[in-house]
Protein backbone atom coordinates (compact mmCIF):
# COMPACT_ATOMS: atom_id res chain seq x y z
CA UNK A 1 0.00 0.00 0.00
CA UNK A 2 1.46 3.54 -0.97
CA UNK A 3 1.56 6.16 1.66
CA UNK A 4 -0.97 8.83 0.45
CA UNK A 5 -3.69 5.20 0.13
CA UNK A 6 -2.11 4.70 3.94
CA UNK A 7 -2.85 8.42 4.46
CA UNK A 8 -6.42 8.27 2.65
CA UNK A 9 -7.69 5.62 4.70
CA UNK A 10 -6.17 7.01 7.88
CA UNK A 11 -8.36 9.90 7.61
CA UNK A 12 -11.44 7.89 6.64
CA UNK A 13 -11.16 6.29 9.67
CA UNK A 14 -10.03 9.02 11.68
CA UNK A 15 -11.78 9.26 14.88
CA UNK A 16 -13.30 13.08 15.19
CA UNK A 17 -15.86 15.19 17.30
CA UNK A 18 -18.95 14.21 14.95
CA UNK A 19 -18.65 10.71 14.50
CA UNK A 20 -18.17 10.19 18.56
CA UNK A 21 -21.62 12.20 18.47
CA UNK A 22 -23.10 10.25 15.94
CA UNK A 23 -22.16 6.92 18.14
CA UNK A 24 -23.07 8.16 21.31
CA UNK A 25 -26.60 9.21 19.98
CA UNK A 26 -26.64 5.50 18.71
CA UNK A 27 -26.21 4.00 21.95
CA UNK A 28 -28.56 6.41 23.52
CA UNK A 29 -31.65 5.96 20.87
CA UNK A 30 -30.54 2.22 21.03
CA UNK A 31 -32.26 1.59 24.58
CA UNK A 32 -35.80 1.53 24.90
CA UNK A 33 -35.74 2.85 28.36
CA UNK A 34 -34.05 6.04 27.41
CA UNK A 35 -37.50 6.78 25.72
CA UNK A 36 -39.73 5.30 28.31
CA UNK A 37 -38.04 7.92 30.60
CA UNK A 38 -38.62 11.03 28.73
CA UNK A 39 -42.15 9.82 27.90
CA UNK A 40 -42.78 9.16 31.34
CA UNK A 41 -41.25 12.51 32.25
CA UNK A 42 -43.85 14.25 29.96
CA UNK A 43 -46.89 12.43 31.57
CA UNK A 44 -45.95 13.11 35.46
CA UNK A 45 -45.23 16.91 34.63
CA UNK A 46 -48.72 17.26 32.66
CA UNK A 47 -50.61 14.50 34.19
CA UNK A 48 -49.78 15.82 37.90
CA UNK A 49 -49.98 19.66 37.51
CA UNK A 50 -53.50 18.95 35.79
CA UNK A 51 -54.48 16.62 38.31
CA UNK A 52 -53.54 18.99 40.84
CA UNK A 53 -55.43 21.97 39.50
CA UNK A 54 -58.72 19.80 39.41
CA UNK A 55 -58.40 18.52 43.10
CA UNK A 56 -57.23 21.65 44.72
CA UNK A 57 -60.55 23.11 43.14
CA UNK A 58 -62.26 20.57 45.70
CA UNK A 59 -60.68 21.47 48.31
CA UNK A 60 -61.97 23.73 51.99
CA UNK A 61 -60.16 25.75 53.75
CA UNK A 62 -56.54 27.55 53.58
CA UNK A 63 -53.99 26.44 52.00
CA UNK A 64 -49.81 27.92 51.74
CA UNK A 65 -49.67 26.52 48.71
CA UNK A 66 -50.34 29.18 45.54
CA UNK A 67 -51.83 28.23 42.42
CA UNK A 68 -48.84 28.17 40.72
CA UNK A 69 -47.37 25.72 42.94
CA UNK A 70 -50.06 23.07 42.59
CA UNK A 71 -49.79 23.81 38.32
CA UNK A 72 -46.21 22.91 39.26
CA UNK A 73 -46.32 20.06 41.23
CA UNK A 74 -45.56 17.51 38.19
CA UNK A 75 -42.40 19.64 37.65
CA UNK A 76 -41.28 19.36 41.06
CA UNK A 77 -41.65 15.32 40.82
CA UNK A 78 -40.02 15.06 37.85
CA UNK A 79 -36.70 16.65 39.74
CA UNK A 80 -36.58 13.23 41.04
CA UNK A 81 -37.00 10.83 37.88
CA UNK A 82 -34.47 13.03 36.19
CA UNK A 83 -31.67 13.42 38.62
CA UNK A 84 -31.90 9.44 38.29
CA UNK A 85 -32.05 9.13 34.73
CA UNK A 86 -28.60 11.35 34.48
CA UNK A 87 -27.16 9.26 37.11
CA UNK A 88 -27.99 5.54 35.63
CA UNK A 89 -27.09 7.06 32.11
CA UNK A 90 -23.36 8.16 33.21
CA UNK A 91 -22.72 5.09 35.26
CA UNK A 92 -24.65 2.65 32.75
CA UNK A 93 -21.22 1.84 30.60
CA UNK A 94 -18.93 1.12 33.73
CA UNK A 95 -21.18 -1.37 35.18
CA UNK A 96 -21.89 -3.41 31.58
CA UNK A 97 -17.88 -2.73 31.24
CA UNK A 98 -19.10 -1.20 27.76
CA UNK A 99 -16.88 2.30 28.77
CA UNK A 100 -13.56 -0.30 27.47
CA UNK A 101 -14.51 -0.08 24.36
CA UNK A 102 -15.54 3.37 24.17
CA UNK A 103 -12.34 4.24 25.48
CA UNK A 104 -10.42 1.98 23.30
CA UNK A 105 -12.65 3.82 19.96
CA UNK A 106 -12.18 6.86 21.55
CA UNK A 107 -8.45 7.24 23.45
CA UNK A 108 -8.87 10.66 24.45
CA UNK A 109 -11.59 10.07 26.77
CA UNK A 110 -12.82 13.23 26.89
CA UNK A 111 -14.63 13.54 23.99
CA UNK A 112 -16.86 11.23 25.45
CA UNK A 113 -18.11 12.67 28.64
CA UNK A 114 -18.63 16.08 25.75
CA UNK A 115 -21.57 14.03 23.96
CA UNK A 116 -22.73 12.36 26.86
CA UNK A 117 -23.45 15.49 28.08
CA UNK A 118 -24.54 17.05 24.88
CA UNK A 119 -26.99 13.99 24.38
CA UNK A 120 -28.62 14.21 27.24
CA UNK A 121 -28.71 18.14 26.81
CA UNK A 122 -30.26 17.50 23.39
CA UNK A 123 -32.74 15.45 24.07
CA UNK A 124 -34.15 16.01 28.13
CA UNK A 125 -33.89 19.39 27.68
CA UNK A 126 -36.80 19.48 25.05
CA UNK A 127 -38.56 17.52 26.88
CA UNK A 128 -38.23 19.40 29.95
CA UNK A 129 -39.21 22.82 28.80
CA UNK A 130 -41.77 21.83 26.54
CA UNK A 131 -43.50 19.87 29.10
CA UNK A 132 -43.26 22.85 32.11
CA UNK A 133 -44.78 25.71 29.48
CA UNK A 134 -47.68 22.91 28.18
CA UNK A 135 -48.49 22.05 32.01
CA UNK A 136 -48.52 26.14 33.03
CA UNK A 137 -51.03 26.62 30.54
CA UNK A 138 -52.92 23.55 30.93
CA UNK A 139 -52.94 24.15 34.18
CA UNK A 140 -53.86 28.14 33.97
CA UNK A 141 -56.61 26.90 31.48
CA UNK A 142 -58.53 24.89 34.40
CA UNK A 143 -57.85 27.42 37.38
CA UNK A 144 -59.23 30.09 34.91
CA UNK A 145 -62.38 27.50 34.12
CA UNK A 146 -63.12 27.62 38.29
CA UNK A 147 -62.67 30.65 38.56
CA UNK A 148 -59.53 31.51 40.26
CA UNK A 149 -57.03 33.96 39.51
CA UNK A 150 -53.69 32.93 38.62
CA UNK A 151 -50.42 34.51 37.34
CA UNK A 152 -50.33 34.96 33.35
CA UNK A 153 -47.17 33.98 31.33
CA UNK A 154 -46.54 37.58 30.70
CA UNK A 155 -46.63 38.57 34.13
CA UNK A 156 -43.30 39.80 35.67
CA UNK A 157 -40.64 37.22 36.63
CA UNK A 158 -43.39 34.50 35.39
CA UNK A 159 -41.39 33.21 32.18
CA UNK A 160 -37.84 33.31 34.25
CA UNK A 161 -39.29 30.94 36.74
CA UNK A 162 -40.69 28.75 33.81
CA UNK A 163 -37.84 28.57 32.36
CA UNK A 164 -35.99 28.35 35.65
CA UNK A 165 -37.57 25.53 36.76
CA UNK A 166 -36.47 23.73 33.23
CA UNK A 167 -32.92 24.37 33.56
CA UNK A 168 -32.91 23.46 37.17
CA UNK A 169 -34.14 20.20 36.50
CA UNK A 170 -31.51 19.69 33.66
CA UNK A 171 -28.77 20.72 35.85
CA UNK A 172 -29.87 18.22 38.54
CA UNK A 173 -29.97 15.85 35.62
CA UNK A 174 -26.35 16.91 34.76
CA UNK A 175 -25.20 16.93 38.27
CA UNK A 176 -26.48 12.71 38.38
CA UNK A 177 -24.71 12.22 34.67
CA UNK A 178 -21.12 13.99 36.25
CA UNK A 179 -21.25 12.24 39.03
CA UNK A 180 -22.32 8.97 37.53
CA UNK A 181 -19.35 8.99 35.64
CA UNK A 182 -16.95 10.23 38.46
CA UNK A 183 -18.17 7.49 40.91
CA UNK A 184 -18.93 4.66 38.17
CA UNK A 185 -21.42 2.63 40.42
CA UNK A 186 -25.31 3.26 39.84
CA UNK A 187 -25.95 3.04 43.31
CA UNK A 188 -23.87 5.67 44.58
CA UNK A 189 -24.50 7.85 41.89
CA UNK A 190 -27.72 7.89 42.66
CA UNK A 191 -27.25 8.02 46.57
CA UNK A 192 -25.03 11.34 46.31
CA UNK A 193 -27.09 12.75 43.39
CA UNK A 194 -30.45 12.44 45.05
CA UNK A 195 -29.84 12.26 49.08
CA UNK A 196 -26.79 14.41 49.07
CA UNK A 197 -27.67 17.15 46.63
CA UNK A 198 -31.77 16.72 46.69
CA UNK A 199 -32.41 16.34 50.24
CA UNK A 200 -29.22 16.70 52.49
CA UNK A 201 -30.09 20.58 52.30
CA UNK A 202 -33.26 20.35 53.70
CA UNK A 203 -32.31 18.24 56.71
CA UNK A 204 -29.15 20.59 57.69
CA UNK A 205 -31.08 23.56 57.12
CA UNK A 206 -33.69 21.51 60.16
CA UNK A 207 -31.21 20.39 62.38
CA UNK A 208 -27.97 23.68 62.12
CA UNK A 209 -28.92 26.56 63.77
CA UNK A 210 -30.25 30.14 61.97
CA UNK A 211 -26.26 31.43 61.89
CA UNK A 212 -25.75 28.37 59.00
CA UNK A 213 -28.76 29.78 57.01
CA UNK A 214 -26.63 31.77 54.50
CA UNK A 215 -24.27 28.86 53.95
CA UNK A 216 -26.85 26.23 52.95
CA UNK A 217 -28.05 28.88 50.01
CA UNK A 218 -24.71 28.13 48.28
CA UNK A 219 -25.51 24.40 48.16
CA UNK A 220 -26.36 23.62 44.99
CA UNK A 221 -30.48 22.73 45.90
CA UNK A 222 -31.07 25.74 47.33
CA UNK A 223 -28.80 28.07 44.74
CA UNK A 224 -30.84 26.95 42.07
CA UNK A 225 -34.30 27.01 43.65
CA UNK A 226 -33.63 30.55 44.20
CA UNK A 227 -32.78 30.62 40.78
CA UNK A 228 -36.51 29.32 39.84
CA UNK A 229 -38.23 31.64 42.21
CA UNK A 230 -41.36 33.84 40.64
CA UNK A 231 -40.68 36.68 42.99
CA UNK A 232 -37.85 39.31 42.33
CA UNK A 233 -35.72 38.55 45.20
CA UNK A 234 -37.06 37.18 48.66
CA UNK A 235 -35.08 38.17 51.33
CA UNK A 236 -34.02 35.10 53.03
CA UNK A 237 -31.97 33.48 50.14
CA UNK A 238 -29.90 34.52 47.08
CA UNK A 239 -30.87 36.17 44.58
CA UNK A 240 -32.34 34.44 41.18
CA UNK A 241 -29.22 35.67 39.38
CA UNK A 242 -26.75 34.65 41.88
CA UNK A 243 -28.54 31.85 42.50
CA UNK A 244 -28.20 30.72 38.91
CA UNK A 245 -24.45 31.42 39.08
CA UNK A 246 -23.50 29.35 41.41
CA UNK A 247 -25.57 26.28 40.69
CA UNK A 248 -23.75 26.81 37.35
CA UNK A 249 -20.44 26.76 39.14
CA UNK A 250 -21.38 23.59 40.74
CA UNK A 251 -22.16 21.90 37.80
CA UNK A 252 -18.74 23.07 36.23
CA UNK A 253 -16.89 22.33 39.25
CA UNK A 254 -18.64 18.47 39.20
CA UNK A 255 -17.08 18.42 35.29
CA UNK A 256 -13.80 19.40 35.58
CA UNK A 257 -13.53 17.15 38.51
CA UNK A 258 -15.11 14.43 36.35
CA UNK A 259 -12.71 15.01 33.77
CA UNK A 260 -9.78 15.08 35.90
CA UNK A 261 -10.87 11.50 36.86
CA UNK A 262 -11.12 10.25 33.64
CA UNK A 263 -7.95 11.54 32.11
CA UNK A 264 -6.05 10.20 35.28
CA UNK A 265 -7.36 6.76 35.71
CA UNK A 266 -6.86 3.41 34.04
CA UNK A 267 -10.43 2.61 32.28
Amino acid sequence: MSQATYASKFRENKITFTRVTKSEWIKFRSIRSNWVVLAMTVLVIVGFSALSALVSQHRNGPSDRTPLDRILTGVNLSVLIISVFGAVLGSREYSSGMIKSSFSAVPRRLPVLFNKVIIFIATTFPVIIVSTLAAFFIGSALFKHYGTVIPKFGDPFIARALFGYAFYILGLGLFGLLIGMLTRQTAIAIGITVGGVLFLPALLGAILPSSWHTVLEYLPSNAGGDFDSPVAHNVNSLSPTLGGVVFALWIIGVFVLTSYSMLSRDV
